[in-house]
Parts: structure tokens; sequence; C-alpha cells
């Protein structure tokens, strides 16, 4: 056999190595298209597998429930949201609060572009083990970031001193998500607007950091 020959089926072994589908990207394509028009509790593997194009085995090489799946879309989407923000410390590094009217608005935007898995997470976080460990995590995560960036503030006489870190970060998070989420379902009037959800949420972030100590230059720097 000649040696183009073999590198013929070398090339034609190596080609075959290769997934033609990401099967677990397949996976989470699907599921987040379908949570558009079906709640997830109403979901099945089966119809999961079907939209996705995959078998049953290639669902369960990555996945042990759809709350899996739903666990690992979310974690695609949070981890887009850091990388789109940025460090928090850097982000509130000159004004504290405008980064965190930065980060609201991501945060808001992420709602808005993947509104079917976040809302299915609100909904069922609190009653779904899998998934309240994960978005739980998630949270964390957050705070750690947030507590970080109040830390390092504070550190440069941004902030003052005040309550701990980790409890004005988890307070203000929770504040957050609980008001953007309302919002995203459009179901009450008042807060469709998201401009005014943002400035409602910069003004809890900057009572929960600064206290009586807001000034009325850095109200007006905030929300432009």
């Amino acid at each position: 056999m000649c040696s183009s020959d073999l590198e013929v089926r070398a090339a034609r072994r190596a080609e075959l190595a290769v997934p033609r589908l990401d099967t677990r990207g397949a996976i989470l394509v699907a599921l987040e298209q379908l949570l558009d028009e079906h709640a997830l509790h109403t979901l099945s593997v089966a119809r999961i597998i079907e939209a996705a194009g995959i078998s049953r085995g290639g669902f369960y090489s990555y996945f042990e429930s759809k709350f899996d799946a739903a666990g690992a879309l979310l974690a695609q989407v949070i981890a887009g949201a850091f990388e789109r923000l940025g460090p928090l410390a850097e982000v509130m590094a000159a004004t504290p609060l405008q980064g965190i009217e930065a980060g609201l608005r991501t945060l808001v935007e992420i709602w808005d572009e993947h509104k079917a898995i976040m809302l299915a997470y609100h909904q069922y976080w609190p009653t779904v083990p899998e998934l309240r460990e994960q978005y739980l995590a998630e949270i964390e995560r957050y705070v750690v970031e947030v507590a970080e960036a109040i830390d390092q503030a504070r550190g440069r006489g941004l902030l003052p001193e005040g309550e701990e870190s980790r409890k004005l970060a988890s307070a203000g998070l929770w504040a957050s998500e609980q008001l953007i989420s309302v919002s995203a379902t459009d179901v009450v009037d008042e807060l469709a607007d998201r401009e005014f959800v943002i400035r409602a949420l910069v003004k809890v972030w900057a009572g929960l950091l600064l206290g009586g100590g807001w000034s009325r230059s850095e109200e007006r720097r905030v929300g432009k």
C-alpha cells in the first residue's frame, strides 16, 4: 500500500473520530427553543430528544434528567453574562453605582434574550431540588463577585464602611432578581418599562451601599 493511500485512510479515520453533531449543544438549544412554547414540567425527555435529533443514549450520556439539562443551560447563560460584563471589581472601579447600573443592564438583557429558561428557573427552583441547587450556586457566584467588588471599592475610599459586604451583595442581588423577573413576565404594566426598573434598582443599591450618603450629584450621574 502506497503512502498516499495510508495518508488518505488516516485522514478518513481522523474525520470519523470527530463528532458530526455537538450532542450536548444540540440538547441545550432544543431545550431552550421548546421552553419558548412549553412549560418545563410538561416537557418529556423524549420530546427534547426528538427536537435535538439525537438518540436517547446521547441525551443520557450528558444529562440525568431534563432538570439536569436545564441546570446546564442556566449555567451556560450565566457564564455568558459574566463574560459580557467582565470583572465586577473593574466595572465598579471608578463609580460604584455606575458599575452596578452596568451590571443591572446586562442582567436585564440576559433575561430578555433567554426569558424562557430564566422564567422556568424562577418558577421551579424553590420546589425542584436539581434546579434549586443550581440556581443557588449561580446566585452565590454573583454574591461573591459583588461582595469582593464592594470590599475593593471600600478599600479605595469609594464606598463608606457599613454592613458586611456579603449581606449587602445578597440583599441587592435577590431584590434585583425578583424585580427583574416580574418585569420580564410583562404582567405588571407599571414594571414593563425596563429603564424604570433599572433606575429603581440602582436606588435600591444606593440605599444599601451608601445609606444616607447618596448625593444629588451622584444621582444625576446614574441612569443617563
